[in-house]
């Protein structure tokens, strides 16, 4: 992104850092992967002046062990529930992670990973999903039955993560009862 980005102009006194009013940046698209020419144009005293930087866009990303990243959701799907740790999880050099609970005794759906570049802001924000945890407590049991039944007879509404989290037959659409077998195999420690 364009934060911390400084313009300095040089002038016949000396350089000067201008403001970001004093500048318009062009050709930059922060989702956009590679090599971009980006221009900067300052107008100043009725003249205008063009730069133009080829720079590398690149996304900040992590490493996780075996779990499914879906980036262009924004999800990290396991199939472990009760996690005491997300040391799987590993930033690439330059940043970090802020990891925020959903609430449970460990880390489970709802838990959100911030990727934060290497100026502290975020970059990215991932949604830990745990597959069969519809209510976020980290454990797959009888409360996680009972919404699973009730999302599948259209009597709630899971939405985001938690909707993730109950649509285990991914191959088809909406909850329905293959979906609702699976978080009860889970709950009851047989595999799906």
């Amino acid at each position: 992104d364009l934060t911390g980005l400084t313009v300095i102009a040089h002038k016949g006194g000396g350089d000067c850092v201008l403001t970001s009013d004093e500048y318009t940046i062009s050709g930059y698209d922060s989702e956009v992967t590679g090599e971009q020419t980006v221009t900067v144009t300052v107008n100043f005293n009725s003249s205008t002046f063009t730069a133009n930087f080829n720079v590398k866009v690149e996304h900040i990303s992590f490493s996780v062990g075996n779990v499914d990243v879906d980036c262009e959701n924004g999800y990290i799907y396991c199939d472990q529930y009760a996690l005491q740790s997300l040391d799987y999880i590993i930033p690439e050099e330059g940043s970090t992670l802020d990891i925020q609970s959903s609430g449970g005794t460990y880390f489970g759906t709802g838990t959100v990973i911030n990727v934060l570049g290497c100026t502290g802001a975020p970059v990215k924000t991932y949604t830990l999903v745990l597959y069969g945890d519809i209510n976020g407590d980290s454990v797959v049991d009888s409360v996680d039955v009972f919404l699973a039944d009730l999302a599948m007879n259209n009597h709630t509404t899971l939405t985001g993560g938690y909707y993730a989290a109950a649509n285990l037959d991914v191959a088809d659409t909406g909850l329905n009862a293959n979906d609702f077998s699976r978080v009860l195999n889970i709950a009851v420690g047989k595999s799906t």
